[in-house]
């Protein structure tokens, strides 16, 4: 039975981290919640025991969100952007020890000012995420990702708020290096990732338009197991950006998750932190996410996840300043199907 804990520990953390890549790079990154961070890999194994061995169901490799999401940001000093994307998440077993994920991703943008209504084009990300595993004990296992990513975008020569400006489209190439490793002891587990990631990108508006970028991060997490329907968590996230401006990102998220009556998972965080650059300008910010995952049967899954983000402008010598765009307010909603097979 102990066993089992470890691939479904492992699997919480590893199935959203595909969904995070396509996000927007401004630290609101709302991925849907996992179908496993309840032990449902334990239970399912639990309940295959007590029946006879004719009746026992083939394991499901295979889990594919299909769904939408929309983003919706309101400036101070400016219009609106809409964000929505359609998507196609998903991840395949091939065995206990490997695993391949998969995302495509198509996002339309639009900026609103008054009587403008501006399309600011398309951008299409593909990403192939394969990924070794394994097993040291039953409380112990690490793992070996190599997440690639291309992405084709007709508005990032737009302006950085998204709203109208000159420019071509952008082609980037994206490869990842991310190990993992996650200890269990009792209730009590801990869990840490890092990755770093090369981007190239290139873009056909700009007079220089080739550039290479290097990020680093690292993400440890606690949970803890309050009994057997509901855990809570806290997650640190340090990011550094390898870029012309050297941006970084500093974040903190406590979490609450439980299993309802009626098989329902939700799960209710909030992700405090601060994005910065050389100039010594940034963004604080607060998240607040409601994810919901409710069963439908063995195969389906239905995915509705809803976010809060604010977030104000900062200038370390002068403190709180309001430039540009200025302060802003993020809501976030996600709608759509896992399917499992």
């Amino acid at each position: 039975m102990k066993k089992l804990l470890l691939p479904f520990m492992l699997g919480s953390f590893a199935l959203p981290a595909v969904a995070m890549d396509y996000q927007t790079d401004d630290g609101f990154n709302l991925p849907e919640l996992s179908a496993d961070v309840f032990d449902a890999y334990n239970m399912e194994a639990n309940a295959n025991r007590t029946r006879r061995p004719q009746q026992r169901q083939a394991p499901l490799r295979t889990r594919i969100f299909i769904g939408a999401e929309h983003t919706e940001n309101r400036f101070d000093n400016q219009g609106k952007t809409q964000n929505t994307n359609f998507l196609i998440d998903g991840s395949t077993s091939i065995n206990d020890r490997f695993r391949v994920g998969y995302v495509i991703n198509e996002r339309n943008l639009t900026y609103r000012d008054g009587d403008m209504d501006d399309n600011l084009g398309k951008r299409l990300t593909a990403t192939i995420n394969p990924r070794f595993d394994t097993y040291v004990s039953p409380n112990f296992s690490w793992f070996m990702a190599f997440p690639i990513r291309r992405t084709i975008d007709a508005n990032r020569g737009r302006l950085p708020d998204g709203s109208p400006g000159n420019g071509g489209p952008v082609e980037e190439q994206a490869y990842t290096i991310k190990p993992g490793f996650n200890y269990r002891m009792g209730d009590h587990t801990f869990n840490i990732t890092g990755h770093f990631r090369y981007v190239e990108t290139e873009n056909y508006g700009n007079n220089n338009p080739r550039l290479y970028n290097k990020a680093y991060n690292f993400n440890p997490t606690y949970i803890y197991r309050l009994n057997r329907t509901t855990n809570v968590s806290l997650e640190m996230g340090f990011t550094e950006n390898d870029n012309p401006n050297n941006t970084w990102n500093r974040n903190i998220k406590p979490s609450v998750a439980h299993r309802w009556s009626n098989g329902m998972r939700s799960q209710f965080s909030v992700n405090v932190g601060k994005n910065g650059q050389d100039n010594g300008r940034g963004v604080r910010y607060t998240n607040w996410q409601v994810n919901n995952n409710l069963p439908l049967n063995r195969n389906f899954d239905l995915i509705a996840n809803l976010g809060w983000r604010t977030g104000e402008q900062y200038e370390d010598d002068d403190g709180y300043v309001n430039e540009g765009s200025g302060d802003r307010e993020t809501l976030y909603f996600k709608f759509g199907f896992n399917v499992k097979f």
